[in-house]
């Protein structure tokens, strides 16, 4: 549910402002990536926090598979410029960690998920990846709009929802048409 200062700034199509950007992260709301109102649950949760520098830290949970239940966390940061957060790619930069069933993947297994994850992210290493947000169409919603080294990447964008930090969420395997894949170990 929107608070009443934050309902009252969303109009749909509307670009979140760099201070609208830095009143989310000091709220420490969560961003509910591709929300399912039906079972209240996402593809990704993350968290955006303001670090005493002006820099944002963002920390998200993915749900890998459901059976056995293996989850990343990616820890990384980005600089607000302009209305935009942007951060270049550096995966040995990105924090990773994978859980199994609620324990903490043993090293061996993290090396070889780590490893997977670079691979993935050997096209974009380097480059400058930015993040510009709209206002969507419902309350809370975000619409993200992705440009790699200026240039537009429809591909890689996303809808969020936005909750309160004690507002419940359960996350939920992404689909392989957006780029989630089964991993077995």
């Amino acid at each position: 549910m929107a608070t009443p200062a934050l309902a009252q700034a969303q109009t749909a199509g509307r670009r979140i402002t760099a201070d609208e950007i830095r009143d989310i992260a000091r709220r420490e709301m969560l961003w509910c990536e591709s929300f399912d109102a039906a079972g209240q649950d996402c593809e990704t949760v993350t968290l955006l926090r303001l670090l005493p520098d002006g820099r944002l830290a963002e920390t998200s949970t993915r749900l890998l598979q459901e059976d056995p239940r293996l989850q990343v966390f990616i820890a990384d940061s980005g600089a607000i410029d302009g209305d935009r957060v942007c951060s270049k790619i550096d995966s040995n930069r990105t924090g990773l960690s994978f859980t199994l069933d609620g324990r903490v993947l043993p090293t061996a297994e993290s090396v070889v998920l780590r490893l997977m994850f670079m691979a993935l992210m050997t096209e974009y290493e380097g480059k400058t990846l930015c993040q510009s947000f709209a206002w969507g169409d419902e309350p809370n919603e975000v619409v993200e709009e992705i440009t790699l080294d200026g240039e537009r990447r429809p591909e890689l964008e996303s809808t969020y929802m936005l909750r309160e930090g004690e507002a419940g969420l359960n996350l939920r395997a992404g689909d392989s048409q957006n780029g989630s894949a089964t991993v077995h170990l």
